[in-house]
């Protein structure tokens, strides 16, 4: 027993999957893959809303840029937990990136041509 009244620390084995590394072979497995998939068309979307001709897609590319950040989020959050597959780390962190890009291509292109349309539309009408 040590000072604090605590027994060695061979009276208490370590998990295997509680050793600095490692991680439990039973948790989530991870959906990196998937999430970049979505990323790159959300990036698509947003890529599209930039032309002046098709700037509705960015309606769409707002709220799926935007959940696709959040599962890639909550996902790197269980990776860091120990509760999911570390090994899409670095792939859910890449989606989470592209969905970003996607994100700012959307709102720039609603901002940039959906005002000019708007603009264009009352001027036409007064």
């Amino acid at each position: 027993m040590n000072e604090h009244g605590e027994g060695i620390q061979a009276d208490k084995p370590i998990p295997p999957w509680e050793q600095p590394g490692c991680f439990r072979r039973d948790c989530e497995p991870h959906r990196g893959n998937l999430l970049w998939w979505l990323a790159a068309a959300g990036l698509t979307l947003g890529g599209l809303a930039l032309f002046p001709w098709c700037w509705p897609p960015g309606l769409i590319g707002i709220p799926f840029n935007l959940c696709i950040r959040y599962l890639a989020k909550t996902d790197l959050a269980k990776m860091q937990a120990g509760l999911m597959d570390p090994y899409g780390e670095g792939i859910t962190a890449s989606a989470k990136k592209i969905s970003f890009d996607g994100l700012v291509c959307s709102v720039v292109g609603m901002v940039l041509w959906g005002g000019l349309y708007l603009l264009l539309f009352f001027r036409i009408m007064v």
